[in-house]
């Protein structure tokens, strides 16, 4: 079963509740099937949930995504003095016929974005490490916050963030598995985009971008 969450560039996730929590003693993570997505950034201490029969620890600074319709329960308990950020939010699959979006794809430069430019699709990392000072941790409490407010357009509010955050997620991601191979391709397009009007040089290429097969 295929338990990662994937957003598409024409669909946006409808937040149901934001919240943050704090538990002194110890617990075990509820037996449920749930209908929605959840969102868990622990902000102290560690929180331990089994989805899909496998076990994950999620500590501070950790960000996890439980998938609607897979079963998740708990086996061991948090740690005391445990406090986390939640979101329960709906998103339907995209088409899976729309193709993955890579860092590379469609890159080169154009006066304007078709409607095709945002046929894609991109995968969501289920567990992210985060670094201190980290730019989602802020927004996560700005949903919170605006999920608490008396603004009667709260729900329209939270659900660009949310929208915003899951696509830095998939950021995320992107850094820590491109490999140098990627990132050559990449400063291949960049170098190619801003030598659009010009004769193509390869030994300037070469030259640029440290190319020593050209």
């Amino acid at each position: 079963m295929n338990d990662n969450l994937y957003i598409d560039w024409k669909h946006m996730p409808l937040v149901s509740v934001a919240d943050k929590m704090h538990s002194k003693a110890p617990f075990i993570h509820a037996d449920r099937l749930l209908d929605f997505h959840v969102l868990i950034y622990v902000l102290k201490g560690h929180i331990s949930v089994v989805e899909n029969k496998q076990e994950y620890i999620i500590e501070e600074r950790n960000l996890f995504f439980l998938k609607s319709g897979v079963h998740h329960y708990g086996i061991h308990p948090t740690a005391p003095d445990t406090s986390w950020i939640y979101i329960h939010f709906y998103l339907d699959d995209p088409d899976e016929n729309l193709p993955e979006f890579k860092p590379y794809t469609s890159h080169i430069q154009e006066q304007e974005f078709s409607k095709n430019s945002y046929n894609y699709k991109m995968k969501v990392p289920k567990f992210l490490k985060l670094n201190s000072g980290n730019t989602i941790e802020n927004k996560l409490f700005n949903i919170v916050e605006m999920f608490h407010s008396s603004n009667p357009l709260r729900g329209a509010y939270m659900t660009p963030l949310l929208y915003e955050i899951l696509i830095n997620c998939c950021n995320e991601e992107n850094k820590e598995h491109t490999c140098n191979y990627d990132e050559k391709i990449y400063k291949i397009i960049q170098y190619l985009e801003t030598h659009t009007h010009e004769q193509f040089n390869a030994a300037d290429l070469s030259n640029t971008i440290y190319l020593r097969y050209i």
